[in-house]
């Protein structure tokens, strides 16, 4: 233990504690403990906990705590900071599943081939990652984009990202895959309204031609000060079948998907749901989306 530095020139085996950091030349088996940060020159088995920053420079199994930064190489455990970055993430994705199940938790993820699972506001990561990631933006896999009618909007746009279209495979006769979806809504059937969109969902696709995919969505107005209006905030879940219609382009699927809908800040007076809908509740209603997706 030490008020200021720990540097240690060969490896560590048990415990470090330190006001400010500990340096490391070689491996670590234990525990490394800091006000500011850790390093580790080869590998790590253990626990690393700092108020700012942690760095493996080779592989680290276990788990790497800070309050701003934790790298390593190759990761068989928990990352848990603001920002988290990792050459390769492995876990139940993995062609070989380690021991450990392994995770990065922060506001930003960074990673090259992700096995395990991502949580955080935005997830980065290389396509033909086979992890789960959730975000508001999972930036990695090919994504698709799509197009449909609603009983609210004529045209809605949408764009997923995150690990779509990566071949996780439970046979050579499908897969599946999970994403986040962003997009956009405008020419309201009822007067002029615009929202947008944010979404998360899962997918199972047939190399036969047809998908099924269930999406959670998030619908904000545009116009500032709508909130209490027909078109303020609201969330939708629905099942979505698809298929395509001329196998010559296999990029492009028609759906159809029932939806579940619901006024997110409870019920307001004089509401007046939409003719095409069906009255569920006094806050909620069924309707139908019908589009195309392109991917």
């Amino acid at each position: 233990a030490a008020g200021g530095v720990n540097r240690v020139v060969q490896e560590v085996e048990g415990a470090q504690l330190a006001g400010l950091g500990n340096a490391n030349g070689d491996y670590l088996v234990g525990f490394q403990g800091a006000g500011l940060f850790n390093y580790v020159k080869k590998f790590g088995i253990g626990v690393q906990l700092s108020g700012l920053y942690n760095q493996t420079d080779r592989d680290f199994t276990g788990f790497q705590i800070s309050g701003g930064y934790n790298r390593t190489k190759l990761l068989e455990g928990i990352q848990i900071g603001l920002v988290n970055r990792s050459k390769r993430v492995t876990g139940w994705g993995s062609p070989e599943t380690p021991r450990f199940k392994s995770a990065q938790i922060g506001l930003v993820n960074i990673t090259k081939d992700q096995d395990a699972f991502q949580i955080g506001l935005l997830n980065l990561y290389r396509p033909g990652s086979r992890g789960v990631s959730l975000g508001i933006l999972n930036l990695g896999g090919p994504s698709w984009l799509s197009s449909y009618t609603n009983e609210r909007h004529l045209f809605n746009i949408e764009v997923a990202t995150g690990n779509t279209m990566t071949d996780v495979k439970h046979h050579t006769q499908k897969w599946w895959s999970t994403y986040n979806t962003v997009g956009f809504s405008t020419v309201g059937w009822y007067g002029k309204t615009r929202e947008i969109t944010w979404g998360m969902g899962a997918d199972l696709t047939f190399k036969k031609g047809y998908f099924f995919r269930s999406t959670l969505r998030m619908y904000y107005p545009w116009e500032k000060g709508a909130f209490r209006e027909w078109n303020g905030m609201y969330g939708s879940v629905g099942m979505s079948a698809g298929f395509i219609p001329v196998k010559k382009y296999s990029f492009i699927w028609l759906f159809l998907s029932p939806t579940y809908n619901w006024h997110m800040l409870g019920p307001v007076e004089g509401i007046q749901r939409p003719a095409v809908a069906l009255p569920i509740s006094e806050n909620a209603w069924g309707s139908l989306q019908i589009g195309v997706v392109f991917g």
